[in-house]
């Protein structure tokens, strides 16, 4: 082969790698840039919720802990007072 030839194999071969190389570059920098994702926000607890983590912290159930009464004609109510069938 002569050297124009092997010139124009060497062009073949260098330029999609450079242009690989600029591209790959190119990305690893755009993900530098993108934002991180943030953790889902916490659920708030109201109500009976709060009242049965914390008596579950002070190691009394929900149960004993809630704040509404069982209903007086109703043999099994659940923790929130309501009669179970």
């Amino acid at each position: 082969m002569q050297s124009r030839e092997w010139f124009m194999l060497a062009l073949l071969i260098v330029v999609p790698l450079i242009i690989a190389i600029i591209v790959t570059l190119w990305s690893i920098k755009q993900i530098a840039y993108r934002p991180k994702k943030q953790a889902p926000p916490k659920p708030v607890q109201t109500g009976v919720e709060a009242a049965g983590s914390a008596a579950s912290a002070a190691g009394v159930s929900a149960q004993t802990a809630s704040p509404v009464p069982p209903a007086a004609d109703c043999e099994t109510a659940d923790s929130k007072g309501r009669c179970r069938h």
